[in-house]
């Protein structure tokens, strides 16, 4: 298993979804808007229009190797939307 150390500043995600836990771990206690604003900075981060009414609000990550995951914020969390499922790392 291949494990990397990061300062944070020069964390690259180059697929969300298999750096999840590494992900999790850096934003780790930061507020929503300071996730936002990490994981922009590091690829593209949409906002998808949301067909629920009150339903959580749902980002599309494009890395800029052009991988894409979908996810929420559930507290502390990001919870990651895959096909009929949803999964989070501790």
């Amino acid at each position: 298993m291949l494990v990397m150390k990061s300062n944070g500043e020069q964390f690259h995600v180059l697929d969300l979804a298999s750096q999840a836990s590494a992900v999790q771990a850096q934003l780790a206690g930061l507020s929503t808007e300071a996730k936002i604003q990490w994981l922009a900075a590091r690829g593209s981060l949409e906002l998808v229009p949301s067909r629920v009414s009150g339903g959580k609000d749902v980002y599309r990550f494009t890395s800029r190797l052009g991988f894409e995951c979908a996810f929420f914020f559930d507290e502390d969390r990001l919870v990651f939307i895959g096909e009929h499922t949803t999964w989070t790392v501790p």
